[in-house]
């Protein structure tokens, strides 16, 4: 017979979290927290979950051909600038939104994270990628 424990506790939600996850807690050796209303928990997160969208673009230099791919959901383009790759993802990110929103209205946050490896021996730094971030919050 094999035992199995786990240093986390566990969190129960949605109907069936009182009858399964609370065995669960001995089969485990394992701390098992059921919330109260933990049965319509996952409901309310059913109800809304298209209130909010987010859509990445990645943008990704070519070492071959020197240019920056972009990465969107319904296509890869390869243009010759960091700037020129920066505002086409975010127009890709934008149409893919409105895509999605179906004629809602909605509004839009941008953010963007660049990946850069440092050489610790040099200093120089190199840019991996970016990822273009849209999030829109439907009205």
């Amino acid at each position: 017979k094999a035992n199995y424990s786990l240093r986390k506790r566990i969190v129960g939600i949605g109907a069936p979290a009182c009858s399964w996850i609370s065995r669960m807690g001995g089969c485990l050796d394992v701390d098992v927290v059921i919330p109260e209303h933990a049965e319509v928990a996952n409901a309310v997160g059913a109800a809304v979950w298209r209130n909010i969208e987010t859509i990445e673009v990645l943008i990704r230099p070519d070492s071959l051909t020197g240019k920056f791919v972009v990465y969107s959901p319904v296509s890869r383009v390869a243009v010759e600038s960091l700037e020129e790759a920066a505002k086409l993802a975010v127009r890709a990110g934008e149409s893919c939104v409105a895509d999605i929103a179906e004629g809602r209205e909605y509004s839009l946050d941008k953010d963007e994270e660049d990946l850069i490896y440092t050489d610790n021996a040099t200093g120089n730094q190199i840019f991996l990628e970016r990822v273009v971030k849209l999030t829109a919050r439907f009205r």
